[in-house]
């Protein structure tokens, strides 16, 4: 199978069209696996490619600056159409110098491109083509370096060296020639993986399509990852509870104090005229304090015992009668007893 994918270019790009068509269908799973497949033979400490080269997984590729997505794509909006697509554009072939990662464009596009926002996913298949897309060169002219890649350095520190190495040899080696096609296909596929993953897991700013590109003279995958139907709502902000008002405004020891001297003083009040009248024999109903079920209930522990109940359980008639007879006789008493 791999003389086959290698022995001339009308049947490499076959082969290329063969993944790309999958990725498309929504079978990147199956690709990768195949492709991972195939790429044994060539991988080992012997082999064009290091066996090391196998080891990447999708769920180990990260990205970078996704939450700068929402700032880019206001700003585009504000020229006045709407973002209604994103396309990450890896480059397997040009690593950076800072990262040691392939550069990653970030494009943005309008439905003056392709209608985008309204299409589903099997119109949206449309726009593609053997060449890429109908829209490829039409996107907006704005910054790319927004989303950065983590993952791929070794894959693509391998595919570089493989790639020298090709070039500079005076007869091709077919083996080398389809590992190097093998593996680019194999890291486009898993980049394909990890975008999809990405972009379920956290949601665009907003609905709109979502693409993803690996850019290559000889494997190329051009791939839709999500239609504008299909891509998860961000979530929202929670809405305010409608049910008891929560604490609001500052916090002020002086008025708690004077509020508490307030009710203290009124309460004092309340129990001394009570104590004092002469006409007091029970509750509002007529019937004495002590006779009343409710004085006697104390509350579980932890919840706060009320003035009213408290004095429910002092106040008696003897303890009114003890009272009244202890206490001390007032001035016109004393002055009319000389």
């Amino acid at each position: 199978m791999l003389a086959e994918v290698t022995i001339d270019s009308a049947e490499n790009k076959a082969f290329r069209r063969s993944i790309e068509d999958m990725v498309r269908s929504q079978r990147a799973d199956e690709a990768a696996d195949m492709l991972r497949d195939m790429l044994t033979g060539v991988c080992s400490a012997q082999g064009p490619l290091p066996a090391e080269f196998l080891n990447t997984r999708p769920e180990a590729i990260s990205f970078t600056g996704w939450n700068l997505l929402a700032d880019a794509i206001w700003k585009l909006d504000q020229c006045g159409e709407p973002v209604s697509a994103v396309s990450l554009d890896l480059s397997p072939h040009t690593i950076s110098d800072e990262d040691g990662e392939p550069v990653l464009a970030t494009r943005f596009f309008f439905d003056t491109s392709w209608p985008f926002s309204e299409c589903t996913r099997e119109e949206l298949l449309e726009g593609f083509n053997d060449y890429g897309s109908a829209w490829h060169n039409d996107h907006a002219d704005a910054e790319e370096r927004v989303v950065g890649i983590d993952g791929l350095g070794t894959m693509a520190d391998a595919l570089a060296a493989l790639h020298m190495a090709n070039t500079a040899r005076e007869t091709p080696n077919a083996t080398a020639l389809q590992a190097e096609l093998l593996g680019t296909l194999y890291m486009g596929v898993l980049f394909h993986l990890a975008v999809e993953d990405k972009a379920r897991r956290t949601a665009l700013p907003r609905r709109m399509a979502l693409l993803a590109v690996s850019e290559s003279p000889f494997a190329a995958l051009s791939t839709p990852v999500l239609a504008n139907c299909d891509a998860p709502e961000t979530p929202s902000a929670p809405e305010p509870y409608d049910g008891a008002t929560g604490f609001s405004g500052t916090y002020n020891e002086d008025d708690e104090e004077e509020d508490a001297f307030e009710n203290e003083g009124e309460d004092h009040a309340d129990t001394m005229a009570a104590l004092l009248s002469p006409s007091y024999s029970g509750d509002a109903q007529g019937s004495a304090p002590g006779d009343d079920p409710e004085s006697w209930h104390l509350p579980p522990p932890g919840i706060h015992t009320t003035g009213t109940q408290l004095r429910r359980k002092l106040v008696t008639e003897e303890s009114i009668s003890e009272l009244a007879e202890s206490a001390r006789p007032g001035l016109l008493a004393r002055l009319f007893r000389r």
